[in-house]
């Protein structure tokens, strides 16, 4: 997966099995690759958490944790039901709207559109009430949850805040079948906060955990050019948040 962005100058690049030693003098950042490290670029450690969706479907749902199970067999209860959406522009406002009640960054427009050859967006319905939205980009072998997003934190009927809780792992279980059914053998729940003291990053990898999922350590390698821009410009906003 190869993505565009600053007009073309700057390309991201997911699972490449090589990398070129002539990224080094380009904008480029390799999302975990098989190959390791090369002179001229910069290493970044991470973690993210997966599950293999290739086995039996009643197989890793029984090793979800007892919670989890239940919520999804709830929302299914509650007529809550799985649909992929095709408009960018609901996802956009959608996320938004939610990241306002987080207090999290937006994310552009255009940003979406860079991926938009490799995302499938889904959402969890009832009554033609969207509970919660995700957006994935997948290949072959992955799909990777990029953005995750309900409105709960608007709403105070909390029977509605009970469904939009159940909505969510629901459509993360739907998610991996959907994604299952169209040849991906890992599903990846994203970033990973391993070893983390932060309170409330534990509380997200509670969450991951209950699906059983697997932590596993990534790399990210980063052109020296590249990185080296993104240091100035960091420089620059503190300079700005200064004044």
């Amino acid at each position: 997966m190869i993505f565009l962005s600053l007009r073309g100058l700057m390309k991201e690049i997911f699972f490449s099995k090589k990398i070129s030693y002539f990224d080094i003098f380009k904008l480029t950042r390799y999302y975990y690759p098989h190959k390791k490290l090369i002179f001229g670029f910069s290493r970044e450690e991470v973690y993210t958490a997966y599950i293999d969706i290739s086995i039996n479907e009643n197989t890793f749902f029984s090793n979800f944790k007892k919670n989890t199970k239940y919520e999804i067999n709830r929302a299914k209860r509650e007529g809550i039901i799985f649909e992929e959406e095709k408009n960018i522009k609901l996802f956009y406002n959608y996320y938004n709207e939610f990241a306002a009640t987080k207090q999290l960054e937006f994310i552009k427009y255009k940003t979406l559109l860079k991926y938009k050859d490799y995302f499938i967006i889904t959402k969890a319905v009832k009554d033609k009430l969207i509970l919660s939205m995700h957006l994935h980009i997948y290949n072959d072998d992955i799909a990777i949850l990029l953005y995750s997003a309900s409105q709960f934190r608007n709403i105070k009927d909390k029977k509605i805040k009970n469904l939009i809780g159940y909505s969510n792992r629901f459509l993360h279980f739907e998610d991996m079948l959907y994604f299952k059914n169209i040849g991906c053998i890992y599903y990846d729940f994203g970033g990973y906060a391993y070893n983390t003291d932060d309170k409330s990053k534990q509380n997200i990898n509670q969450f991951k955990d209950s699906f059983s999922c697997i932590p596993k350590k990534r790399y990210i390698y980063t052109s020296w050019l590249l990185y080296s821009l993104i240091f100035i410009k960091n420089i620059l906003r503190l300079k700005i948040q200064k004044l």
